[in-house]
């Protein structure tokens, strides 16, 4: 098929059961169809969407990387050169070797330069729901290979404790990750990408017949508990015996462990991981809605990706310090000790563990869009944090441990309850807009929100 642009006008039809969409492409390039094509009805979800609008459609996916190009390797060993060359440069200048061999120093400063050029052109990114900037050191092939060793890791520790797809509480985990995972697509439901056949194919099938044999017997033994089948971007799929030919399957797959576990966790490969302690303790659609926005949010933004890569940037920075400090006070070992100490706490508790807390802010601000745009109430992300704050306070009252890190904030890897609060307290104007403009809370037929009105007490 020749390689075209067209413009798909989607009539859906926004009823609360099943109904038909009419997709009509017309063609915006020149060599493509010679006429509008028939109406092409399609029978999708019973899941209701946004009144008629335009989407995009490409016959094949869009590339986002910088330049067209992403290479993970040469990412790496543009990296270790960069520590190298600023770790030697400062010995250099101490012992002035730079007037001796002028060429050298020069290409020392140099290199460094260069490469971190471009790694910043190969890995800089811009998120498309906050739209900042980001740096992105690992290709989507590479967090989807590290999301299923982990994934793997969970099934050989908790896949036995699976609760059946007939329990209530996977019922409900199941009706609210639906509605959070169908707003949690491109923004803008215009700006939605129809897409064909991604290749390579990195549907589970394919998958799990070219993995080692205990990958496949664990994914064959412990299935989903549940699935939320729903993807914007591909309302129809054709199924093929073909592995050449399978479509990339963007559904998600729901884990529920019976465990009286207070955590939930989501992978980029799109499972949802809840434990039934966490299901218990809440026991509200509007509340479990809140965590489940949350931990989609990480997955959306790239989170896990963006941190590991800062660590890594973080580390040449802090190596290179050191170096500096060493040159400069090498004749001082007392001093030179003792800088050295500095360096190494801020790297390995401080900076990484301040950046972990962003990151948690952002996806509580995310998750908080989610929540509204899915039709909860989004106040209730603020009960949610009481609760979590009494949690820990019945915790501590109990006697249980708890670790250093998590008595002083600048070690923590999460911010406070109570930061966590306020700083939702700040977004709650917007979220509340949302909320009343949702469609999805029109749906279901809840009254218009207030500004007076509080949300439910503990």
């Amino acid at each position: 098929m020749r390689r075209g642009l067209f413009q798909c006008f989607i009539r859906p039809n926004l009823g609360l059961g099943g109904g038909e969409r009419a997709i009509i492409f017309h063609p915006t390039r020149r060599g493509g169809f010679s006429s509008v094509l028939p109406s092409l009805r399609l029978r999708t979800g019973s899941f209701p969407l946004a009144p008629s609008y335009s989407r995009t459609f490409q016959t094949s996916t869009v590339r986002r990387d910088v330049f067209f190009v992403a290479f993970p390797a040469l990412k790496t060993q543009l990296l270790n050169i960069t520590r190298f060359s600023l770790i030697v440069l400062p010995f250099v200048y101490r012992y002035r070797l730079h007037k001796k061999y002028p060429g050298v120093s020069l290409a020392l400063l140099q290199i460094p330069i260069f490469a971190t050029c471009i790694v910043i052109g190969l890995a800089l990114d811009q998120s498309p729901h906050t739209h900042r900037w980001r740096l992105l050191l690992m290709t989507h092939r590479e967090e989807i290979e590290w999301a299923r060793r982990r994934f793997e890791d969970f099934l050989r520790t908790d896949g036995p404790l699976l609760l059946k797809g007939d329990d209530p509480r996977v019922q409900q985990v199941q009706r609210v990750a639906e509605r959070i995972v169908s707003v949690s697509e491109e923004p803008d439901v215009r700006n939605r990408i129809v897409s064909a056949a991604v290749w390579p194919p990195l549907d589970n099938r394919l998958l799990e017949a070219n993995a080692n044999d205990s990958a496949a017997r664990l994914h064959q033994e412990y299935p989903p508990t549940a699935r939320v089948v729903y993807d914007a971007s591909m309302p129809f799929v054709l199924e093929s015996s073909n592995p050449t030919k399978v479509f990339e399957s963007r559904d998600w797959k729901l884990y529920i462990v019976d465990l009286p576990r207070i955590n939930a966790f989501a992978l980029p490969t799109r499972e949802i991981v809840v434990y039934t302690g966490l299901i218990d303790l809440l026991d509200d659609d509007a509340l479990l809605s809140s965590v489940i926005g949350h931990e989609v949010s990480h997955v959306v933004q790239r989170h896990a990706v963006e941190n590991a890569g800062f660590l890594n940037v973080a580390t040449i920075v802090f190596d290179v310090l050191r170096s500096i400090s060493f040159a400069l006070t090498m004749s001082f070992p007392l001093i030179s000790d003792a800088t050295a100490s500095v360096f190494n706490v801020m790297n390995n508790y401080l900076v990484g563990r301040a950046f972990s807390r962003k990151l948690e802010e952002e996806a509580d601000a995310l998750g908080l869009e989610f929540m509204a745009n899915a039709g909860y109430d989004p106040r209730e992300a603020l009960l949610l944090w009481d609760i979590m704050a009494a949690v820990e306070e019945d915790a501590t009252a109990a006697g249980e441990a708890t670790s250093i890190p998590d008595r002083i904030p600048l070690l923590r890897t999460h911010p406070t309850s109570q930061k966590r609060k306020e700083h939702l307290e700040k977004l709650m104007p917007k979220a509340l807009e949302l909320y009343r403009n949702s469609t999805l809370r029109r749906l279901r037929g809840v009254t218009e929100p207030t500004t007076e009105s509080a949300p439910r007490k503990t």
